[in-house]
């Protein structure tokens, strides 16, 4: 955990050094492992969702979890959430549905993200939502998670259908994590689900290498100036 702390503290110090180039990486890969979820709340045990139509917290085989990460906005992930499958519709009916997911990319600090709105249905767009990170290996257990933000998905207005959102910053989190997992708190109006076609963390991305490549530059950088003097 020590380590894990000044991993986090150099990284966002050569950060700092290097400026923007060394920020807004691509957090989440297609093909990371994602697992599709239903009611779950913020530090509560997480409930795997299956695939169907017909039941609450399942999915349609073609618009599972790994849709929302593939880079397409063609595609999409959808969850009927509680209280019934298909059939059924309410304003919280997607309501504590989301995912969590291990990136390929680990030790990773999220700064912002951007959900991208699914090719129709607006009133099914998820309005609010929460981020926890996770260093643990049980993530289907709710102590694994930490908060790291709770707000709006930036599709507050509806930017259209197979359109992405506004990017969203995730003020205050300085800290690595290896996992994430999201979560639907508010939807937009009456639907029998909650949709989205894609969602992207954006940050920096593993600690490690990037503070080695820091040095190396700042050490070229006073080599430089020696050479200069």
């Amino acid at each position: 955990m020590k380590f894990r702390n000044l991993a986090s503290a150099l990284t966002l110090a050569v950060v700092g050094l290097l400026g923007a180039s060394a920020q807004a990486a691509q957090i989440f890969t297609p093909g990371d492992p994602i697992v599709a979820i239903w009611n779950t709340t913020a530090s509560g045990n997480s409930t795997a969702s299956t695939a169907g139509t017909a039941s609450a917290g399942q999915y349609p085989t073609n618009e599972a979890a790994p849709n929302a990460i593939d880079g397409l906005a063609s595609t999409k992930y959808l969850n009927f959430g509680g209280g019934g499958g298909a059939g059924v519709q309410t304003t919280s009916k997607g309501l504590g549905t989301g995912f969590y997911i291990t990136p390929s990319v680990t030790d990773s600090i999220v700064q912002s993200f951007q959900f991208t709105a699914a090719n129709d249905a607006p009133e099914r767009d998820p309005l609010t939502i929460t981020i926890e990170g996770s260093n643990a290996g049980a993530l289907d257990q709710g102590a694994s998670w930490t908060l790291i933000y709770s707000g709006t998905t930036g599709l507050d207005t509806d930017p259209g259908r197979n359109t992405p959102g506004a990017l969203v910053p995730v003020p205050g989190n300085v800290t690595t994590y290896d996992s994430y997992r999201v979560l639907v708190t508010t939807q937009r109006a009456l639907a029998n689900s909650v949709q989205y076609a894609e969602v992207q963390f954006y940050g920096v991305p593993e600690p490690t290498s990037i503070v080695l490549a820091g040095i190396a530059g700042i050490a070229l950088l006073g080599f430089a100036r020696r050479r200069t003097a």
